[in-house]
C-alpha cells in the first residue's frame, strides 16, 4: 500500500505532468490555433494568473482563494473572459468605439472535485460587434480549430439563454436552474402545474422544453406549436414567446449548416457563469463527458466595468483535455 510520505511526492490530484510528447502535442496545437485567429484578425493578450475574488462573482464553482502578504484576498483564475473584458474596458478611451478582436492561450483554475484542476486554454473575445455576426464567426473558427490543430470532429449544441429568461418569468423556484441543468422534467412540469396548466400538457411542456432538439434542415419545433393550442390565452403567450426566440435559434443554425457545420439546437441551456445575454454554444467530442468548447454572447460585461454599452461575445476551448 502506498504511503502518505510517498503519495505526497506526486502531483496533487486534478494537476498533470505533460511528458515531453504531450507537451510537444500541446504546442504544435496552439500554434496552429493561434494561427487561425491571427489569420481571423484577432490580437493576441495576456491577462494575469491571479485577480480579486470580486472579478469572479458571477462564475459558480469553486475557486483557489488565498491571501497575499498585506492580507489582500485574491484567486487564481477560473475564467479568463471576465479577466479579457475587465482589462478592454479599463483602458477603453471615452471616444473608443471600434471593433477589437483578441486571443489568449493561458492555464486556468478550478478546484472542481474529480475534474482537471489547471487546464491551458485558448480563447477569443469579439468585441463591438452584434451576436448575429460575431456568434456564427465565432462557431466557424473553434470548429476549425477542433477539426484542425486538434483534429477533432466535434458536434456542436447551440441555445440561448434568453430562452431560460423567459422561462424564470413565468414560473419561479429558487431550484430552477438545478432542474433545468439536470434535466429534471417532472419538477419542471410541477411548476407549470402551479401556474394553472394541466398534468398532461405540464409533463409535455417540461420535456419538451428539456429534451427536445432541432436538427438543420427542420423547420419548426412541432411539439411547442402543437402545444400551443392546448393552453389558456395567458399560458399561450409564454408558448408563442419561446417559439418566437426559438426562431432565431433555427436561424443560427441554419447559417452553421450552409458552413457544413454539424449543429443541434437545445431550447434551454445555462452555465456556471451568469454573465451570458444572448446565444450561447458548446462542442462535444466522442469520448469526453463533459464539453470541451464553450462560448456565447455577453453583452453586459463591458458595460458593468466601464459604463459603457458595447456587444461582448467569445469561446473557451481546454487545450489539455485534447491531447492528453
Amino acid at each position: 500500500m502506498m504511503n502518505a510520505q510517498y503519495k505526497r511526492k506526486r502531483n496533487p490530484p486534478g494537476f498533470m505532468f505533460l511528458d515531453a510528447q504531450a507537451t510537444k502535442r500541446l504546442q504544435s496545437s496552439n500554434r496552429e490555433a493561434q494561427q487561425v485567429l491571427e489569420n481571423a484578425g484577432f490580437e493576441r493578450v495576456m491577462p494575469a494568473s491571479i485577480d480579486y475574488p470580486e472579478t469572479f462573482t458571477n462564475i459558480q464553482g469553486r475557486r483557489f482563494q488565498f491571501r497575499d502578504a498585506n492580507g489582500a484576498d485574491l484567486n487564481l483564475r477560473n475564467d479568463v473572459t471576465v479577466q479579457v473584458i475587465k482589462g478592454y474596458s479599463n483602458q477603453l478611451e471615452e471616444s473608443e468605439q471600434q471593433i477589437r478582436k483578441f486571443f489568449y492561450t493561458v492555464p486556468v483554475f478550478s478546484d472542481e472535485e474529480g475534474q482537471l484542476r489547471e487546464v491551458y486554454q485558448v480563447g477569443a473575445e469579439y468585441i463591438g460587434e452584434n451576436e448575429e455576426k460575431s456568434i456564427p464567426e465565432l462557431i466557424e473558427l473553434s470548429y476549425k480549430i477542433l477539426t484542425g490543430a486538434f483534429n477533432r470532429n466535434p458536434m456542436i449544441i447551440i441555445s440561448d439563454i434568453r430562452n431560460f429568461t423567459i422561462l424564470s418569468k413565468h414560473v419561479y423556484s429558487e431550484f430552477l436552474k438545478e432542474n433545468v441543468r439536470k434535466k429534471n422534467a417532472p419538477e419542471l412540469a410541477s411548476l407549470f402545474i402551479e401556474k394553472g396548466y394541466t398534468a398532461a400538457v405540464a409533463g409535455e411542456l417540461s420535456r419538451a422544453l428539456l429534451y427536445s432538439s432541432l436538427l438543420p434542415g427542420e423547420t419548426s419545433w412541432s411539439q411547442l406549436e402543437e402545444l400551443g393550442k392546448k393552453v389558456t390565452n395567458e399560458q399561450k403567450s409564454f408558448v408563442e414567446e419561446i417559439l418566437a426566440s426559438l426562431e432565431k435559434l433555427t436561424d443560427l443554425a441554419r447559417k452553421m449548416q450552409k458552413l457544413n457545420i454539424p449543429v443541434v439546437c437545445e431550447p434551454l441551456k445555462i452555465r456556471k457563469a451568469d454573465y451570458y445575454s444572448g446565444f450561447l454554444f458548446e462542442g462535444y467530442i466522442e469520448g469526453l463527458s463533459f464539453s470541451p468548447l464553450r462560448g456565447g454572447a455577453y453583452d453586459n460585461l463591458v458595460e458593468e466595468y466601464s459604463q459603457r454599452k458595447m456587444n461582448a461575445s467569445g469561446f473557451a476551448l481546454d487545450a489539455t483535455s485534447l491531447v492528453v
